[in-house]
């Protein structure tokens, strides 16, 4: 019985080991209900990409957003964000009651939310050059990379 006992506690450490490590895989991902969002600024920098910001207030595009920035799996970034140079959104959103959120969408390699940084798949993070933004392009002429 004590060799019964003795054995279930290194197997109970290994499952314990390897639950932590699949959860630290499935990653974390933003808890933004759309219904509770009362509109959404988007910004470019650095600042010679566009003219200004843009304000989404329409319901459809305000979905569109968070479905896309719900849907990203973060993780623990395992390269250092300050080393990198590029362009970044920033999404300013504004919910009902008038609290606001700030994320930051740093190229195609890091978010930062709840004032930590995150690490994304490129194909994850290209997705919205090539499904959110071609859209708020179209709607809104004055927020548009200028070469």
């Amino acid at each position: 019985m004590k060799k019964a006992a003795v054995l279930m506690i290194p197997i109970a450490l290994i499952i314990a080991v390897a639950v932590v490590y699949l959860v630290s895989l499935s990653g974390t991902r933003l808890d933004m209900d759309d219904n509770n969002i009362r509109g959404i600024r988007i910004e470019q920098q650095p600042e010679f990409y566009n003219i200004g910001p843009i304000s989404v207030t329409n319901e459809a595009e305000i979905k569109l957003i968070t479905d896309y920035l719900n849907g990203l799996e973060l993780k623990s970034p395992n390269h250092n964000p300050d080393e990198y140079v590029g362009s970044a959104f920033i999404f300013t959103i504004v919910n009902k009651d008038g609290t606001e959120r700030t994320i930051v969408h740093f190229g195609n390699k890091f978010l930062r939310a709840n004032d930590e940084w995150y690490e994304l798949s490129y194909e994850q993070a290209s997705r919205f050059d090539e499904e959110i933004y071609p859209n708020l392009e179209a709607t809104y002429e004055h927020f548009h990379h200028v070469e």
